[in-house]
């Protein structure tokens, strides 16, 4: 299949300018951010087969709502020029475009999407981030350290993502025997209206630890009201809020909160600090773990066709073949391989959101 690639190459470069190979990006803009310094990255280093690299942004990049990301989804699909599809940027959107994705044979990876349900969306669907099933553990394990028991109460977001991590988390809680004495689901459809009133019904049940699972908007809102009725509160999310406007916290209100991360974004890893170096000399920006994922999923699938030919099959065949018969992938993030489901290894960090800025805390990098 290699050689025959080459060749094809060759004859394209012969006949004058060759066209483009296209990766679709359905992305935030941190996502489309890592995406664009990586295709820029691969078209410095000779393109795919003598053919340039580009990239095909969709607009619908950062909504958690179906129908855009499934016309998204039927534009790359049905665009014989988009050899795979790098999105979306949350559980939400990725499910509901899988199933085209699916259906038309192109591959689909999602960089950041960690609902459950996403493991059988089917073959043509890789991520690289696990389950939500492991964040679940993790984030039990992490409340019931040492033996605590807190009263917990717990605010999901009423999507796929929110719906999901809140039954595997529920589940351990209660098996472990943590008090759960508020929990209430949130829609991101609008903003909070009545903040008071929430934090006066939350602060009745008197919790010593706030579990949110979802983005950080919504907690945003709440979360003053919240520590003016329960000073002492503590607060503990889910990856969701796991961004560069988290980690800046500009308007301090996130001081002290603690979240789970797929990264450590500080890590010394060669790959990842060159990375780092790079993207904050270029754009005077950090990196998020949405950019150096996005990065990585669009390296890796120009790996893929370097190696096998842009071809959506040969494209998925070769991601299935990692970590078996062939090597992981070397990423920024870390080695990169895919089980029968698509997902990589569980991997999570604790983060704290400081007057300093995001630290990690020193804790096990898994449950």
């Amino acid at each position: 299949m290699r050689v025959r690639w080459v060749v094809v190459a060759l004859v394209l470069v012969a006949c004058g300018s060759p066209k483009p190979v296209r990766i679709g990006i359905v992305l935030s803009s941190e996502g489309v951010e890592g995406a664009r310094f990586a295709a820029a990255d691969i078209n410095a280093s000779g393109g795919i087969g003598g053919r340039p690299l580009a990239l095909s942004v969709m607009s619908a990049g950062s909504g958690t709502a179906a129908r855009p990301a499934i016309v998204a989804a039927e534009s790359l699909s049905n665009d014989p020029s988009v050899m795979a599809v790098v999105g979306h940027s949350n559980s939400n959107a990725s499910l509901a475009a899988s199933q085209i994705y699916n259906a038309r044979r192109i591959v689909q990876i999602a960089p950041t999407s960690s609902a459950p349900l996403l493991s059988r969306a089917g073959p043509f669907t890789f991520r690289l981030v696990a389950s939500d099933i492991h964040q679940a553990r993790y984030l039990a394990a992490l409340i019931t350290a040492d033996g605590a028991r807190p009263r917990t109460a717990i605010f999901f977001v009423n999507d796929d993502y929110g719906h999901a991590l809140e039954h595997e988390l529920r589940a351990r809680l209660d098996d472990q025997h943590v008090p759960v004495v508020y929990e209430a689901p949130y829609s991101e459809a609008g903003e909070i209206t009545d903040a008071p009133a929430i934090a006066r019904a939350v602060a009745r049940s008197r919790p010593e630890l706030l579990i949110w699972l979802g983005r950080g908007p919504h907690l945003i809102q709440l979360l003053p009201g919240l520590r003016h009725a329960i000073p002492s509160l503590r607060v503990l999310a889910s990856d969701a809020i796991d961004n560069v406007a988290t980690r800046n916290n500009t308007n301090g209100v996130l001081i002290g909160v603690r979240y789970a991360s797929f990264l450590e974004l500080d890590a010394a890893r060669k790959p990842l600090s060159v990375l780092r170096t790079r993207f904050q000399t270029a754009t005077h920006r950090q990196l998020s773990v949405e950019t150096v994922l996005s990065y990585d999923a669009v390296m890796l699938l120009a790996t893929a066709a370097r190696e096998v030919g842009p071809e959506r099959d040969a494209i998925r065949g070769y991601l299935a073949s990692l970590g078996n018969q062939r090597a992981p992938h070397d990423g920024a993030s870390g080695p990169i391989a895919f089980n029968a489901d698509g997902e990589p290894q569980p991997s999570y960090v604790l983060v704290e959101v400081t007057a300093h800025g995001a630290q990690n805390v020193p804790l096990p990098k898994s449950p």
